[in-house]
């Protein structure tokens, strides 16, 4: 229930004259009520100190500006208010799932402190976290770091082993790591048209993430190569090398590779879950959580490569 009095200091925060807050007092005030039980009893009548006129016109009016100020108290301030309904939102990666967590429960205390203060009270039976990771169903496979790398553009070389064929391309790129499997490649029940492609793709799985991270940092090598040229076939085709991550990862490190580009950067680094950029192989690393890290990354000159001569005279 609104309290009177607070709800008309919060109308004069609002800037509404001497008169206005006098005519909402007398609106509100000078009411009684009264509670009849299931036998037809009859209770006191009581002065009413606090509520608005149910199914009044201004009661809904009253109400919101009344809980105008609750997105201020909070820590995240990303929120939908709808009548007496609050829910608090945010989206954060795995890694920040416990820093999220905690994000929430100061939220949460800042509410109840916010009421309390406000006099009024939480519903707890419906105060609950709900915590949805994108389609299950989908994209499962993509929310546990296997440690998978995903070759698309293969020759599909009936005769060759699968494993077989994502070593050639292994030992193209001068990475001698140990396969754990390999498996096939199977695209989105989303699109319902045939492939009309001739070429495979694989999910090779590596172990510890620093082998994928140290695959992917050669897999540059595969832009001046053509299947036919690893494989000694006449597929012209080029041969692409993705980290299988969570689509929020994967599109964050996307935008690395790109900005790493511009910056004149070292290629982006994965480690488990976690983003890194580094303005050249020996730098420091720094770690990148979003769009905003890596828009408040500074560009670097572009590494000069100094050409040495050696004379010999008599």
């Amino acid at each position: 229930m609104v309290p009177h009095q607070v709800l008309l200091t919060k109308l004069r925060r609002f800037n509404f004259g001497d008169s206005t807050i006098k005519w909402f007092a007398s609106y509100l005030g000078q009411r009684s009520q009264a509670v009849t039980d299931s036998n037809g009893s009859e209770s006191a009548w009581l002065p009413t100190t606090s509520g608005v006129p149910q199914g009044s016109v201004l009661g809904t009016l009253l109400f919101s500006l009344f809980i105008n100020d609750l997105p201020d108290v909070l820590v995240d301030p990303k929120c939908m208010l709808f009548a007496d309904d609050l829910q608090v939102y945010s989206s954060f990666f795995p890694t920040d799932f416990a820093r999220s967590l905690s994000a929430f429960n100061r939220n949460v205390n800042a509410v109840s402190a916010w009421a309390t203060a406000n006099g009024l009270s939480l519903n707890k039976a419906k105060t609950q976290l709900k915590v949805k990771i994108g389609n299950m169903e989908e994209n499962a496979m993509h929310y546990a770091d296997m440690c998978e790398i995903r070759f698309s553009g293969l020759p599909d070389l009936p005769d060759v082993r699968d494993i077989d064929r994502v070593a050639t391309v292994l030992k193209v790129l001068e990475c001698d790591e140990r396969i754990l499997s390999v498996r096939r490649w199977m695209p989105s029940r989303a699109s319902n048209a045939p492939s009309t492609s001739t070429n495979a793709t694989l999910v090779a799985r590596f172990s510890p993430p620093v082998v994928r991270d140290a695959i992917m940092s050669c897999t540059h090598k595969l832009a001046t190569m053509t299947g036919g040229s690893i494989f000694g076939t006449e597929d012209q085709g080029k041969i692409f090398a993705t980290p299988m991550l969570t689509p929020p990862l994967h599109k964050l490190w996307c935008s690395a590779l790109s900005r790493s580009r511009k910056l004149n950067y070292a290629r982006p680094l994965i480690r488990g879950y976690s983003l890194f950029m580094r303005a050249a192989p020996a730098s420091p690393l720094v770690q990148i959580n979003n769009i905003d890290d890596l828009a408040n990354l500074k560009p670097v000159e572009p590494r000069k490569t100094v050409a040495r001569t050696h004379s010999h005279q008599e």
